[in-house]
């Protein structure tokens, strides 16, 4: 069996299932284990040549900024403390590891402290603990170029699962969400998330949230 762990950038996985709710063609948000079951098809095809059952995932961890509770309470934002509390739930029913840093105040803007340092650290350790044969980051950002060169010194293969695409706002405004191709080029492996969903045998049902909640 090939084993393989998973570190999430929070922001990311946030604004890629937003996409994939209201702009895709599938209108569903993906869950945690559907992820999962995408990298291990493309692992399994494209690096090992091996059954997508002998591909699992060992562990997964989510990073993001958070919010304190009298922060959200000085904005009288009440829905989002429930709103981080069922996605808590989510986590904690997919077996995802929550990794959450303070998001704070400075100089007028709001700031995250520390935590692409937990992203990158938390990833390295869980590498050298559990040892599996992939490292997968979803992650765009090039601040982790280092981190790949770290885990590839220590010997651990890694894979970049990212997400390509356009998107219009509610204002008729267009973006487009693209992968450092720096990133792409450091790494081991990338996976073309997009890509992948059309092509990929999975069935939804192993891929996408039933109740998109």
């Amino acid at each position: 069996m090939k084993r393989l762990i998973i570190s999430y950038d929070g922001n990311y996985f946030f604004h890629v299932n937003n996409h994939m709710y209201y702009d895709h063609v599938k209108r569903s948000r993906m869950s945690f284990d559907g992820v999962s079951n995408l990298i291990a098809d493309a692992i399994s095809k494209d690096l090992e040549n091996v059954l997508y059952d002998d591909v699992r995932t060992v562990q997964s961890d989510y990073f993001r900024g958070r919010y304190s509770t009298k922060d959200i309470d000085t904005t009288n934002n009440s829905d989002q403390i429930s709103f981080d509390r069922v996605f808590d739930d989510v986590l904690m029913y997919n077996n995802v590891i929550s990794r959450y840093s303070p998001i704070r105040e400075k100089r007028g803007k709001n700031t995250t402290k520390g935590l692409t340092v937990n992203f990158a650290s938390q990833t390295i350790l869980n590498a050298i603990t559990l040892k599996p044969d992939y490292v997968v980051l979803m992650t765009p950002d090039s601040d982790y170029i280092p981190l790949i060169r770290c885990l590839h010194s220590l010997g651990f293969k890694t894979v970049i699962a990212g997400f390509e695409f356009e998107s219009t706002n509610s204002k008729g405004e267009k973006s487009i969400t693209v992968v450092s191709d720096e990133l792409k080029r450091t790494c081991f492996h990338y996976i073309d998330m997009i890509d992948l969903i059309s092509i990929t045998s999975l069935e939804d049902d192993d891929i996408y949230v039933k109740n998109n909640l």
